[in-house]
C-alpha cells in the first residue's frame, strides 16, 4: 500500500470469505509506503478474498486461489493523472495460455477480452476522462475460476471533478439547467450553469440521482461542492423530512441548517456555504 501525497493515508483490510478475523488497519506516511502478508487457513483449501479500502472510494479486491494463479497469472496498475487513465498490465508466466477479461462497470457493453499465450504480458490502457476520473475495473481469467482483481477509484489531478454517482438512466432531457437565484440565508446561485459552479453541480447530482423521483421510494441525500459552497441533494417527495447537521456523529446535537430549500426537477436543493470544520447531514422523518 503506497501513499505517493503529502497526507497520511488510512488502509484497511477486511476478508470477504474463508476468514472471521480482521479488518486490518494501516497508516501510510507521506511518500511512503506500508506491506503485510496473510497466511491462507488449512480449511480454506488455497483459496482467498481480500479488499483494501482507502480514501475517496479506493478499493482493491483480491480473490483466487494460490494453488491454481499464485505465480502463474496477476495484473499489475499504474495511474496517470495527467492523461486521465489507468494501464492494467496482464500477466501471464505459466507455461499454458490463459485468457483474461476486463469489466467496466461504467461502460458494462464494452467487454475487454484480451488471450495470452504462456511466458507472455500485455497492456490495456483505459481512459477515465468521461466519468469524471472515476473507474471500477473487475478482472477475471480462465485459469482460474476464483480469479478476481476489482480495481475502484478516482484519478486526483487537482482539476475540478464531481462526486462519484450512480449511472445516469430516465430522460435527462427533463431536468433543468439552470438553478434560479434567491435562496434564504445562503449564496445567491448562479442563473447560468457554467462548467465550474455551484450550479453545475447541483445539476449533475439532480441527473445522476433522477431514480429517486416522486414515484419511488429511493431515498439519497447526495451532496457535491465548488469553491466556497456546498449542495445537498434529496427527493422532492421527502419534503416533509428534516435535514439536520452534527459536528459529531451523538444521538444529541443535531440541528437544522439556516437556509430554505428549493424544489428544482423534483428535487430538494439546499446550498450551504463551506466551512473548514467537519460535520454529518442526516434526513429525519
Amino acid at each position: 500500500m503506497t501513499n505517493a501525497g503529502t497526507a497520511s493515508v488510512h488502509f484497511a483490510i477486511f476478508p470477504n470469505a474463508f476468514r472471521a478475523d480482521g479488518p486490518w488497519q494501516y497508516d501510510a506516511a507521506p511518500g511512503g509506503a506500508v506491506n503485510d502478508y496473510f497466511t491462507i487457513p488449512v480449511g480454506a483449501n488455497g483459496r482467498y478474498d481480500y479488499t483494501c479500502y482507502g480514501p475517496n472510494g479506493f478499493q482493491r479486491r483480491f480473490a483466487g486461489n494460490l494453488n491454481q494463479d499464485c505465480g502463474r497469472i496477476e495484473i499489475t496498475s499504474q495511474i496517470d493523472p495527467i492523461a486521465g487513465c489507468i494501464t492494467l498490465g496482464l500477466l501471464n508466466p505459466s507455461a499454458a495460455a490463459c485468457s483474461f477479461t476486463i469489466t467496466n462497470s461504467f461502460n458494462p457493453d464494452s467487454l475487454l477480452a484480451f488471450n495470452l499465450p504462456p511466458a507472455s504480458s500485455t497492456n490495456c490502457i483505459i481512459f477515465t476522462q468521461t466519468n469524471q476520473n472515476w473507474y471500477d475495473l473487475t478482472v477475471a481469467s480462465s485459469a482460474d475460476a476464483s480469479f478476481l482483481r476489482r480495481l475502484v477509484g478516482h484519478i486526483e489531478n487537482g482539476a475540478f471533478s464531481f462526486t462519484q454517482l450512480p449511472a445516469i438512466v430516465g430522460n435527462p432531457l427533463m431536468i433543468s439547467t439552470n438553478l434560479p437565484v434567491g435562496i434564504t440565508n445562503s449564496p445567491a446561485v448562479p442563473t447560468n450553469s457554467p462548467a465550474n459552479s455551484i450550479s453545475n453541480v447541483v445539476n449533475q447530482l439532480i441527473v445522476q440521482n433522477y431514480p429517486a423521483s416522486a414515484d419511488t421510494n429511493f431515498l439519497t441525500l447526495a451532496i457535491g461542492a465548488f469553491a466556497t459552497n456546498c449542495a445537498l441533494v434529496y427527493p422532492g417527495w421527502a419534503s416533509n423530512y428534516v435535514l439536520e447537521f452534527n459536528s459529531r456523529l451523538t444521538t444529541t446535537g443535531w440541528v437544522q441548517p439556516n437556509a430554505a430549500a428549493l424544489i428544482i426537477s423534483n428535487f430538494n436543493v439546499i446550498i450551504l456555504p463551506e466551512t473548514n470544520a467537519a460535520g454529518f447531514f442526516r434526513l429525519r422523518h
